[in-house]
């Protein structure tokens, strides 16, 4: 399911975007970061800046990832981005007692 997950995403994250049609976009700005520079980044790193954003509203400052591949294996992050995204429907109870360098 987190593979074809992270294909929509990857899918949408790639078209073109712009901030005249997602302002959301201004929240994975760095901080003194010129709003060109979005426009300048690939959909991967977007994606990447995407998913920290959520993990750092999630509590999980120390959790960033730095690439869409090993830092992903364990599902970690995503699970906690899609309960930062709805809490109803993704708990965190899978994380609970699990060895966290295993793959999922």
């Amino acid at each position: 399911m987190l593979a074809a997950l992270w294909q929509l995403l990857r899918k949408v994250i790639a078209m073109k975007m712009n901030l005249a049609d997602c302002a959301e976009l201004f929240r994975l700005l760095e901080e003194g970061e010129d709003p060109n520079a979005l426009s300048k980044l690939k959909p991967e790193e977007i994606l990447v800046r995407w998913v920290n954003y959520h993990l750092r509203k999630n509590g999980q400052d120390d959790k960033q990832i730095k690439n869409l591949g090993k830092d992903l294996k364990n599902s970690h992050a995503l699970t906690h981005v899609l309960n930062r995204l709805d809490k109803g429907k993704c708990s965190l109870d899978s994380l609970e007692g699990g060895d966290e360098n295993s793959a999922a």
